[in-house]
């Protein structure tokens, strides 16, 4: 009779201990692979999916239909220009690297014509929200802060990859 009193409270207390184990872990994914190219990202693309767009058809079809593409920001804060260096850097790179692989040269510059347009947006530039948003031949992304900005860079790359959700 002594041992079935101190087997239930063992068997409670692994119970409880297995429970706090058990706790779902947060996904994390930093790469994808389109046909033999694999494509690093310095944010979790679970994250990235989740940032707002109005229209990724829109923006798949115009960066596919482009030629060159011109980056625009505002550059009145050297933090914002910190973060646009980045961010712009991890655009161009992923989708030059991703047009190359599909025979076709994709050109982008510092805005001077009525191009295809990147407008990044900052925390001190203009970011009212963290989204990527086409309006005419625009998209516009913006990043209320660092993280944000770089979510909404991967988000833009993800788009024209054609990703609009992942497992």
């Amino acid at each position: 009779m002594q041992t079935k009193s101190v087997v239930v409270p063992f068997f409670i207390l692994v119970i409880v201990l297995a429970s706090g184990m058990c706790t779902e872990q947060e996904k994390n994914l930093t790469a994808i692979k389109l046909g033999d190219q694999v494509y690093e990202f310095s944010t979790n693309l679970y994250d990235s999916v989740k940032v707002k767009t109005n229209d990724e058809a829109g923006i798949k079809e115009l960066f596919d239909n482009s030629e060159n593409v011109c980056i625009k920001f505002d550059n009145s804060s050297s933090t914002d220009n910190a973060y646009f260096a980045v961010v712009g850097y991890n655009i161009v790179f992923k989708l030059t690297r991703y047009y190359s692989k599909q025979g076709k040269t994709m050109k982008f510059s510092v805005c001077q014509t009525n191009e295809t347009t990147i407008w990044l947006k900052g925390p001190e530039t203009g970011a009212q929200e963290n989204s990527v948003t086409l309006i005419d031949n625009t998209v516009v992304v913006q990043g209320t802060d660092f993280h944000e900005l770089e979510l909404a860079g991967d988000k833009l790359v993800l788009t024209v990859f054609g990703i609009n959700s992942l497992k």
